[in-house]
């Protein structure tokens, strides 16, 4: 009779402990956005002028795995590629291409400005095959 009531002790226990467990790995699992518990940290997506800096694919989407004390990149982990957008051609003018030191004979595709209206991204145009007309 002793062996049985150890037994049924023991079975016991272990229900227990594997409800419990059940229990609080499912109210982990579901916590609220925001708590730390699940919270995973936000990635450090690279941005255009570290993407230049680094020569990477500009169209390329890039984590920085590791920064230096200046916070420039010192290793990266390729995420994917942004999806094309068509762009209108929109070519640099005489002040533009002075402004960036450029010859003013060159042909020149503005791909990017930024919110002062600026160019940040240009294409040396060559020939109308070097016209790009996704970016």
């Amino acid at each position: 009779m002793n062996k049985k009531i150890v037994k049924l002790i023991s079975i016991s226990i272990v229900i227990l402990i594997t409800l419990g467990s059940a229990y609080f790995y499912y109210h982990k699992i579901n916590q609220e956005p925001g708590n730390p518990a699940i919270a995973s940290a936000p990635l450090d997506i690279i941005n255009k002028d570290e993407l230049n800096e680094l020569n990477l694919y500009h169209l390329g989407i890039y984590e920085a795995v590791s920064r230096d004390e200046q916070g420039k990149v010192t290793s990266y982990k390729f995420l994917g590629l942004k999806k094309e957008e068509p762009i209108d051609l929109e070519l640099m003018t005489d002040e533009e291409k002075i402004t960036k030191g450029l010859a003013i004979s060159n042909k020149i595709q503005v791909l990017e400005r930024d919110s002062q209206g600026n160019v940040t991204v240009y294409h040396l145009i060559n020939s109308d095959a070097d016209i790009i007309s996704k970016y």
